[in-house]
């Protein structure tokens, strides 16, 4: 949804320069005569719900200090690559309820932009090559679409990419080396943890590499998925998270090899909570994890096991 920060600034600018002027119900304004309202020296660039269809080159341009752009609750079908070059302070992009159906290549490309939000569109399609090359980008937001295939190919040359969120759509699986691009180009001393959110998705398969060259990650959301089984290797290369969701999957059951290749301060951080789980294997879990020392959170909602409490204290019912 268009972010209240946005919302926010756009009435002070409409208080103090009234760039944000409120279009009649009957007036059916050029895109171009919108964007022509803005002087040179605009800092911020804020038209929420102005029925702009299109943005073409030149559409946007000349505004040496610009930094922030929110169009938002648009109508927006078509950007023309080339349409935000020249732009040289952009660092914010919010392009969220709109109408966009795909992410093509020379869009995005080498803008230096650290936030863009393209949430709540209808994008299905995002060519190979139209995530690349965004030296500065770290956090992308594409949830709410429908966008049904990941490519591990995406994401090439942009080294400070830290947040991705694509829940609420239609992807059903997730392949081999799914972040290789990320990961591969980040320095050793990088600080910053990754975020992925594939919440509300429809996926029903992770690679046993899907996550290969992940070290750290603040948190990986699966929540609401129709994932059945994760299979050994899945986390193997992780060494720092805060906390991995699988709330609301089909998973029975945790195999003896998808435990032994946890990596040792991996188990206390997944959440296996609201799952159709099969009773004699949370006993097997619990004995694994006694025997290790570990603890795993799985909530049992569906039936009573007569186990001991398996995990966190609280969890089993």
């Amino acid at each position: 949804m268009c972010c209240l920060k946005a919302i926010f600034l756009c009435l002070i600018v409409v208080v103090k320069i009234q760039f944000c002027k409120p279009t009649s119900p009957t007036e059916s304004p050029s895109d171009k005569s919108i964007l022509l309202d803005f002087p040179d020296d605009t800092l911020q660039l804020i038209l929420i719900g102005k029925r702009i269809n299109n943005l073409k080159r030149g559409d946007i341009k000349g505004f040496k200090n610009l930094f922030d752009i929110e169009l938002c609750n648009n109508k927006i079908e078509n950007i023309e690559p080339g349409t935000f070059d020249i732009l040289p302070k952009l660092e914010r992009m919010n392009l969220s309820e709109n109408s966009l159906t795909k992410v093509e290549n020379g869009v995005f490309n080498n803008l230096n932009i650290r936030i863009l939000d393209l949430s709540w569109n209808k994008i299905s399609v995002i060519e190979e090559t139209a995530l690349n090359d965004m030296p500065e980008l770290t956090s992308l937001y594409l949830g709410n679409n429908e966008i049904t295939k990941w490519n591990p190919n995406w994401f090439q040359r942009t080294p400070k990419l830290i947040r991705l969120v694509f829940e609420h759509n239609n992807l059903n699986s997730l392949p081999e080396n799914a972040f290789q691009n990320i990961e591969s180009t980040r320095t050793d001393n990088k600080t910053d943890m990754c975020w992925l959110d594939f919440s509300y998705n429809q996926i029903t398969e992770l690679h046993p590499k899907t996550f290969a060259g992940v070290k750290y990650a603040e948190g990986i959301n699966f929540k609401n998925n129709s994932i059945s089984d994760l299979p050994p290797g899945l986390f193997s290369s992780l060494e720092k998270t805060s906390l991995i969701w699988f709330w609301y999957n089909q998973i029975t059951c945790l195999s003896d090899e998808f435990l032994e290749s946890l990596p040792p301060t991996l188990s206390d951080n997944i959440e296996l909570d609201f799952n159709p789980w099969n009773c004699s294997c949370v006993e097997k879990s619990h004995d694994w994890s006694k025997a290790h020392g570990k603890t795993l959170s799985v909530l049992i909602t569906y039936f009573d096991c007569v186990v001991d409490p398996l995990l966190k204290d609280g969890d089993a019912e």
